[in-house]
């Protein structure tokens, strides 16, 4: 079988499956060829203008702009009421420690940098289970 035929046979039969309301109209308007681009505008040239000599620069003047806002420390932010709240820890669990201030995070820092350590591993490691020797 040739090979164009089997072309036109697999168009036609996927041109009649297609709706036709999905099918393009057969009358296309044609696009009309680019034209060709217009020939730059002649430059005409003018006269050479003589330069002004330059005129001496004013005086400065320092002007200080009014202020129209001061600048000023942030206030402290405002102490939360926490008495009640450890009352009322206190009083659900009278054994619970409350701390007065965060507790140092040393050692969570030292175990995130602990990657950064060399460490010196054994040369045969001896794995047990049970009690330590």
């Amino acid at each position: 079988m040739d090979l164009n035929a089997l072309i036109d046979d697999t168009l036609t039969y996927i041109k009649n499956k297609i709706p036709e309301s999905i099918t393009p109209s057969p009358k296309r308007e044609k696009i009309p060829p680019p034209q060709p681009p217009s020939p730059p505008p002649k430059k005409v040239e003018k006269p050479p203008v003589k330069p002004e000599p330059p005129s001496p620069p004013p005086p400065k003047e320092k002007k200080v702009a009014p202020s129209t806002f001061q600048l000023e420390p942030p206030s402290p932010p405002p102490q939360e009421p926490t008495e009640t709240l450890r009352k009322l820890l206190v009083s659900i669990d009278p054994e619970l420690f409350l701390h007065d201030t965060p507790p140092s995070d040393a050692l969570a820092k030292r175990i995130k940098e602990a990657w950064k350590e060399k460490r010196d591993t054994p040369t045969i490691p001896i794995l047990f289970q049970g009690r330590s020797h």
